[in-house]
């Protein structure tokens, strides 16, 4: 049916055509089901078209405050309350908590505060957040702050990663998926790239050949392969430390490669 738009019903001699589309989500690693075997590789290429990547909430912290003030214009509406509004207190609250339930829970979160807070200005204490918020450590887990922290530290890894409370290799795997990033902003100009990652003339040749080792294993890793989905499958076993947000990005190296 996915193939040829048409299907046969139970005990009919003549097709059916059909005119639809298939939206198909998943929170598995599809790709790397078809590198494994066990999902099969004909269905996903032809589900495969747009494909968007939604990281949980919790990795998209930079992503809660702006959708706290929809959710909450929205739930305001619901129970005739226009003029509620967080407080900087209820936002970092937000910002701090893990989110195990994503977007419905703080819609939930923000729909109870709405209807049950006796201000018009929320604080922490009326979203009712329970459970442990996120260590410091993880709060600083966000690409602007690891980027900031590099540069403070010259991009010297073992340095950097006593700054933020990290191993070595997961700086190194941060740096690797902000380079992927940025080598395609700068249209796999290595020089430019490095310069945009730099913020600073006097280390861009340090990150520039760190950005260029980084580039030539990717293009080793997938010189191997007939095709671009093929490599595509093994990167996600290779680069399976690479957060996924910046895999997409990975991705687009790729093809290009290929083109």
């Amino acid at each position: 049916m996915l193939q040829e738009k048409s299907f046969y019903r139970v005990g009919a001699t003549r097709p059916t055509a059909v005119d639809v589309r298939i939206v198909a989500a998943t929170n598995r690693d599809i790709e790397r089901g078809v590198g494994e075997g066990w999902f099969r590789e004909d269905l996903y290429f032809r589900l495969k078209g747009l494909v968007l990547r939604l990281p949980p909430l919790r990795a998209r912290p930079d992503d809660i405050a702006l959708l706290a003030v929809l959710i909450l214009e929205e739930a305001a509406a619901e129970v005739k309350r226009p003029g509620l509004a967080l407080s900087e207190a209820a936002v970092a609250a937000l910002e701090r908590h893990e989110w195990p339930g994503n977007i419905r829970e703080l819609q939930n979160c923000l729909r109870q505060a709405a209807a049950l807070a006796e201000r018009d200005v929320l604080g922490a204490d009326d979203l009712r957040l329970a459970g442990a918020a996120r260590p410091a450590a993880e709060r600083r887990d966000t690409d602007a702050t690891v980027l900031a922290t590099l540069r403070q530290h010259g991009f010297d890894m073992q340095a950097t990663a006593r700054a933020l409370g990290w191993d070595r290799s997961t700086v190194t795997q941060r740096l690797k998926g902000l380079g992927f990033r940025a080598l395609v902003d700068a249209d796999g100009d290595p020089g430019r790239a490095a310069a945009d990652l730099a913020g600073d003339a006097a280390l861009t040749r340090t990150v520039e050949v760190k950005l260029r080792e980084y580039h030539e294993h990717l293009l080793r890793t997938v010189q191997a392969f007939d095709s671009a989905d093929a490599a595509i499958a093994a990167c996600r076993r290779r680069f399976k430390n690479l957060p996924e947000r910046h895999f997409r990005s990975l991705e687009s190296l790729v093809r290009r490669a290929f083109d």
